[in-house]
């Protein structure tokens, strides 16, 4: 079963940590994909591997698609996904563009993120498309989304919603317990004096300086390089004292050595700069490089303008040091009384955790705790580049900073991401009885082990107990026997090794010693279990006999396998019934979970009467396959007729969109305008596209 998933960012620890995960929680080996691994290997290495991790800028590469394309995804799951953006048809990024292929050759398609939209319903639409281009086609499927309060394929889970499964106490409840603590957001104000507030003051004076004048070069790339720059500037003095000097030196640095390299970095300068929701979203370590490349394209002609500059920047630096030394920083006092207050240098039990953006902040210690932000960060940073150029007094930036700061906004912005049309409350009592239920049928580690090693000596496959460890063994060499089972057809577990290591079927067990643990799902059980099915074919077709306390006459309990298939043929429910027959009433379905409290017996001769009496198939056709049936048939009815009412007004609202432009396009042809009767056919073969998209849409539905 080709599975892929892809993480943010090449970093090797944030891959090697999914694969970590996948393993110890679901028992799942997946292999990573890096960029050596395409280049070193002649073959597709997408198609050489069932199960992959990647990162989406590996993906994205336009010489990795063709690979990609090649293979059709049981499950693709994405992590981080609002990575994956367009603002319109016409300006789809690269990670947009390689979620679309991956929606169209994958049977399953995950989007995870955790990071709400910015309100632009429309913008948010195009996110949506990549479950389904059809019932997101238009915005206006949203908007009646949110009238309904019910969305296709969108679930949204708060942090505090999260609760860990239920476990049982003592007098016999299941309680739930949250997996995130309640937060308590306080805001600490601190204020300026002295030396301190003189070094903001000369610094936002030179950032303001340098601001004004790039902006008299209007367009002038250099004067936009500058721009990013100061604003940079600005959130470093904001970070900590450290931080700013730091930069500064770094600008002396940086022009001392300018004028020798700035060629050099020019040629490798991109040709467009970064627009500021861009440059939000960049990574440390590309910041940095995009401000050395920033810094030689603002580096005057004039050396005399440079040396001033630089005298300029020392001067500010100086007084940047005499602030540490003094050690006056008001951010940094009052986080300390901060700290103090709330017992955090007297107890050594007490967690701390603190976020810093500059790296240089977290070296000097000195950092911010950024929660949320009431305006987008990009927007707050064409205020401030607004601000420093000149072009807003006080008062001006006062007023665009609040004028919508409003709190009757709040709820628009909710409603535009969205969040009143999924579920935001487990349905606990539902997780508590499955829970319950799960623990009753759960097959224990003793029970796993005594099947392993039974089955194992009808092989036979040594198996030799490991003493002082529960349920644990060291087994011989993996038998051709078994070996022969992984190359069945049907086989969809990892290969068998030659040889296991030693092995607990108790997972406790298995974590603290380092050992294979071996359930069901594992290579090793799966092959035991198919090998001691096929062996016991035939006495399964005889039945078996047990002994039960709750029945005081004999009883045939008879056990059926129920599956529900597609149209395409795909299994989507399977259930087990048992029913139980006697001689005197009437046959009554069972939990199938009854066998975990019969004990094996010897079958009597002859076997009594009831043995023989018939299937009570119309009691199973009537009390168990067709309410079965129903339920099934509810949910799925309730799924689709949900999506057709997407996708029939999106493509509805597509559809006259296209008649505009045909009737648009249809006069500009009887005009005889240049061009006009190619772009009617265009829009002509649009409309009879989404016709077909709509009839086609409404028969599969």
């Amino acid at each position: 079963m080709p599975s892929i998933l892809l993480t943010e960012m090449d970093i090797s620890f944030l891959t090697f940590q999914w694969e970590c995960e996948l393993k110890d929680k679901f028992d799942e080996r997946f292999k990573r994909i890096k960029g050596a691994d395409l280049d070193s290997y002649s073959m597709n290495q997408w198609l050489e591997n069932k199960q992959v991790i990647t990162s989406l800028d590996l993906a994205k590469r336009a010489q990795v698609l063709p690979g990609l394309r090649q293979v059709r995804w049981d499950l693709v799951i994405i992590d981080e996904a609002h990575r994956m953006s367009a603002s319109d048809p016409e300006h789809k990024t690269l990670r947009y563009r390689l979620g679309e292929l991956l929606r169209d050759t994958s049977d399953h398609f995950l989007l995870l993120t955790a990071t709400p939209h910015k309100g632009d319903p429309v913008n948010f639409n195009f996110f949506l498309q990549l479950l389904d281009e059809d019932a997101y086609a238009d915005v206006r499927s949203i908007h009646e989304a949110m009238g309904r309060r019910r969305a296709p394929f969108y679930l949204r889970r708060t942090k505090e919603a999260m609760v860990y499964f239920p476990e049982r106490q003592l007098d016999g409840t299941w309680v739930p317990r949250k997996i995130f603590t309640k937060r308590i957001p306080h805001t600490v104000d601190f204020g300026m004096d002295g030396k301190e507030f003189d070094l903001y003051r000369d610094v936002t004076r030179y950032v303001k300086q340098q601001s004004a004048r790039a902006a008299v070069q209007g367009d002038d790339p250099r004067a936009r390089a500058v721009g990013f720059l100061m604003s940079l500037y600005q959130r470093r003095l904001a970070s900590s004292t450290y931080a700013m000097r730091r930069s500064l030196e770094n600008r002396v640095k940086r022009l001392q050595e300018g004028l020798r390299r700035a060629q050099e970095l020019l040629r490798s300068a991109p040709p467009e700069l970064p627009d500021p929701e861009e440059l939000e979203e960049m990574e440390e370590i590309e910041r940095e490089r995009l401000e050395s490349l920033l810094e030689a394209m603002t580096i005057a002609h004039n050396s005399q303008e440079i040396q001033e500059e630089i005298e300029n920047l020392n001067r500010l630096a100086n007084e940047a040091k005499e602030v540490e030394d003094l050690g006056i920083e008001a951010k940094l006092s009052r986080l300390k009384e901060v700290l103090q207050r709330e017992g955090f240098f007297g107890d050594p039990e007490k967690r701390l955790l603190i976020f810093t953006e500059f790296r240089d902040t977290l070296e000097d210690d000195a950092v911010f705790n950024v929660v949320g932000e009431i305006l987008p960060a990009a927007y707050l940073e064409r205020v401030l580049r607004d601000y420093y150029a000149g072009h807003l007094d006080d008062a001006d930036l006062e007023d665009r900073l609040l004028r919508d700061v409003k709190e009757e906004r709040f709820p628009a912005i909710c409603q535009n991401a969205l969040e009143g049309l999924a579920a935001k409350k487990l349905n606990l009592e539902m997780l508590i009885e499955r829970r319950a239920r799960a623990q009753e049928r759960r097959v224990v580690p003793e029970t796993i082990a005594r099947f392993i090693r039974e089955v194992a000596g009808t092989v036979p496959y040594p198996l030799k107990p490991v003493s002082g460890f529960q349920h644990t063994f060291a087994p011989a060499t993996t038998p051709q026997v078994l070996r022969r089972i992984e190359t069945e057809p049907d086989w969809k577990f990892p290969p068998l090794a030659n040889r296991y290591p030693r092995f607990s079927t108790d997972r406790e067990t298995a974590d603290r010693h380092s050992l294979e643990w071996v359930t069901p799902g594992h290579s090793m059980f799966e092959s035991l279990r198919r090998y001691a099915l096929v062996s016991a074919q035939e006495p399964f077709s005889r039945g078996a006999c047990f002994y039960s306390l709750s029945h005081d006459k004999p009883v045939r309990l008879d056990f059926y396998r129920a599956r529900i298939v597609d149209g395409l043929g795909q299994v989507i429910h399977e259930r087990v019934f048992a029913i139980e027959i006697n001689e005197n009433s009437e046959p009554k379905l069972y939990d199938p979970g009854i066998l975990g409290n019969l004990q094996p017996a010897t079958s009597p001769d002859p076997l009594p009467f009831m043995a023989h009496l018939p299937e009570a198939q119309a009691r199973l056709n009537d009390h168990a396959l067709q309410p079965f049936m129903e339920e099934v048939r509810t949910e799925r009815i309730g799924e689709i007729e949900q999506i057709a009412r997407h996708v029939e007004i999106s493509l509805t609202e597509l559809i006259q969109k296209a008649d505009e432009l045909i009737g648009r396009f249809a006069e500009a042809t009887s005009r005889e305008d240049e061009g006009a009767r190619g772009l009617l056919a265009q829009a002509e073969g649009r409309h009879q596209e989404l016709l077909l998209r709509r009839g086609n849409a409404g028969v599969r539905n």
